[in-house]
């Protein structure tokens, strides 16, 4: 079995063998049923998690649920998928997530695929009851259904998007165990939230490469680190990085004021600097965007401007000389007057999506340092190829 395939549940009302024919024409090469999902296949690690999108509110209807920054609240996969890829490096990732039904509509389906594959993964492609029983009675509309979620997910398992590393500014660097997990767990969920690139660091996976590029890291265990990571990070600090911690961390280089914060004490080591929370380092709301700033947004390499309620990926390819950015669009109605500044002397770039999977040229203009390109109305997922 290829891992890398589009996994299935096999929905229970799928009795007919005869359905087999035609889901040989999809790209579903895996198919599993519900409580085999409990047991992956040797080399896929599952993660499980909630139905992607704009979280509604509970009084129903299309009002949107919004977080303390005022824009929708949705509901992402990616951070569990970025931690589980750090944590598991070699594992293909799949993810479980079954749709709801006040949120199924066939662009849903389309958004939990990218919002798994922007991220590295895979989603378990899961119907629900109603669409499964259509599709096995073979109603029209049913039938269409189907045939748009199974394009949409040939999309993604032919995007030449493998084999690029991840572009990050902030890394989040913990052992994803321990009593402080659910902290971890939320700064990563709120960094994405944030917009900002960002890369998760296992202390156990922890290699010279999950340093590149990075402006700042978060340590966000309860316990001091092994000697090794210690040594690595204070390597990353000298050299002009900034760490960003709790008195959980330990002793702690000394060095000249660099600065005031309310929230933490600014100290200047070697090139780089260390941030030491005065105050409890405990709200996964607060750590997240406060490193943002310390960090400074003048490190941005991804700016969105009138995206919404979005998520962008970065990648880049070994030579520095291609790049992808990917872009989950969470709205269900496309999102126009859409522009994006990625940060390089980047000299051409090509957008494909879903529904046209034919790359067409975007227009660039080079402006502070990078390239701003303006999108034509997008729904759900961007792929933008870059090459210098």
């Amino acid at each position: 079995m290829n891992t890398d395939s589009i996994p299935l549940r096999w929905p229970a009302a799928w009795k007919d063998p005869g359905i087999l024919s035609w889901l040989q024409a999809s790209p579903v090469r895996f198919s599993i049923l519900d409580a085999e999902a409990k047991v992956p296949p040797s080399g896929v690690f599952t993660v499980r998690g909630p139905w992607p999108g704009i979280r509604l509110s509970p009084a129903g209807g299309d009002h949107a649920v919004a977080g303390p920054t005022g824009e929708p609240w949705v509901d992402s996969n990616g951070w569990r998928i970025r931690a589980a890829r750090a944590v598991h490096p070699e594992a293909t990732i799949w993810v479980d997530s079954k749709p709801q039904a006040s949120r199924s509509s066939v662009e849903d389906y389309v958004i939990a695929l990218a919002d798994a594959a922007a991220h590295g993964g895979r989603w378990i492609i899961t119907l629900d009851d109603r669409l499964a029983a259509g599709i096995r009675s073979k109603q029209a509309d049913d039938m269409a259904a189907w045939k748009r979620i199974s394009d949409a997910a040939g999309f993604f398992a032919q995007s030449k998007t493998g084999g690029y590393a991840d572009d990050a500014v902030i890394g989040v660097l913990s052992s994803f165990g321990g009593p402080k997990v659910g902290f971890t767990d939320e700064v990563l969920n709120n960094l994405a939230r944030t917009k900002q690139q960002y890369r998760a660091m296992a202390m156990g996976r922890l290699s010279s490469a999950a340093f590149d590029g990075l402006k700042g890291i978060i340590y966000t265990d309860a316990s001091e680190p092994p000697s090794s990571v210690r040594k690595q990070v204070l390597e990353f600090v000298n050299a002009g990085g900034m760490l960003i911690t709790g008195p959980a961390w330990g002793s702690l280089p000394k060095g000249p004021a660099a600065g005031t914060h309310p929230r933490f004490a600014l100290r200047t080591v070697g090139s780089g600097s260390i941030a030491l929370a005065t105050t409890s380092f405990a709200d996964p709301y607060l750590a997240p965007n406060d490193a943002v700033m310390l960090a400074s947004h003048r490190n941005d390499i991804v700016r969105f401007f009138n995206g919404g309620a979005i998520t962008p990926c970065l990648s880049t390819s070994a030579d520095k000389r291609q790049a992808t950015l990917q872009t989950v669009f969470y709205s269900l109605r496309p999102v126009e007057d859409v522009s994006v500044w990625v940060k390089g002397a980047w000299r051409s770039a090509r957008l494909r999506t879903p529904n046209q999977t034919e790359p067409q040229n975007v227009k660039l203009e080079v402006r502070e340092g990078g390239v701003e390109m303006y999108l034509p109305p997008i729904a759900q997922y961007a792929l933008i190829e870059l090459e210098s």
